[in-house]
């Protein structure tokens, strides 16, 4: 049954792009140099997931961006409470949301990502542009992974569920451990999912001059995002930020590569 709505949004994408496929310009070259850009693309990976299996050892046992006092209260911003309170609780249990969050941002979002560029940008033709894309695609979402972990490491700020000692905080510590508790700002999901929709959605307007990916893909990647704050695990401000930097990297790296 979960994966029915991932199915729909799959076909529906595929569906729109191939009937806009068929009236798509010819693709424009986009420069790349895979001699130089793969071993720079496994080289971030390496850095992302080394700081993953080391985060235990490198972030703080306590926040320093603290939304919590000495006296157990919460004191955290109006406008990040007040999306809080909107948003958590609402339809399905935090985590629940964040398992689906987890689906949507690693699955759902880079394959309608390929998807579209494949269609629409390159006429359904495995052929060396569409890697090419692939390749700036990565790029653009280690871009914001990279920035993100760094933030995330200095500012430690401390979680929702941690502020506010939500009683399932003990399913994320199963998960991800108590560590995790301080790495809230900003949101790596969001910077993910808009990274990868905004990175496809310019690729097929460098190739094709059409538009349609920042319709179809960019609010699948907002909803993604969304989801992180009903799953409890980031603030609103977290998200914003996240986004924000998700979408600069998706549009400006593509965009370094475009022809003249």
């Amino acid at each position: 049954m979960r994966c029915r709505p991932a199915a729909a949004i799959l076909i529906s994408i595929l569906t729109v792009g191939a009937s806009a496929s068929a009236q798509s310009a010819e693709k424009k070259p986009l420069r790349t140099r895979p001699v130089v850009e793969l071993p720079l693309i496994g080289a971030a990976a390496a850095v992302w997931i080394g700081s993953e299996a080391l985060k235990s050892r490198l972030v703080p046992v306590t926040c320093r961006w603290c939304e919590r006092d000495q006296a157990g209260n919460v004191t955290v911003n109006g406008f990040d409470r007040a999306i809080r309170s909107a948003l958590v609780g609402r339809g399905l249990s935090p985590p629940t949301w964040s398992r689906v969050s987890d689906v949507t941002v690693f699955g759902v979002v880079p394959l309608a990502s390929l998807a579209l560029d494949w269609t629409v940008g390159h006429q359904e033709r495995l052929d060396r542009p569409f890697a090419d894309d692939a390749g700036i695609m990565a790029e653009s979402l280690l871009a914001a992974a990279l920035v993100d972990q760094l933030v995330k490491f200095v500012a430690a700020r401390q979680r929702p569920f941690a502020a506010f000692d939500a009683p399932y905080a003990a399913d994320y510590h199963q998960s991800v451990g108590a560590a995790d508790d301080n790495l809230s700002f900003f949101s790596g999901h969001s910077a993910a999912a808009l990274s990868l929709t905004v990175a496809a959605s310019r690729l097929v307007e460098l190739r094709t001059g059409r538009r349609i990916g920042y319709a179809i893909l960019v609010p699948l990647g907002v909803v993604a995002s969304l989801m992180r704050i009903a799953a409890d695990k980031h603030w609103a401000t977290d998200v914003l930020v996240g986004m924000a930097v998700g979408a600069l990297a998706g549009y400006v790296i593509p965009s370094l590569h475009a022809g003249s």
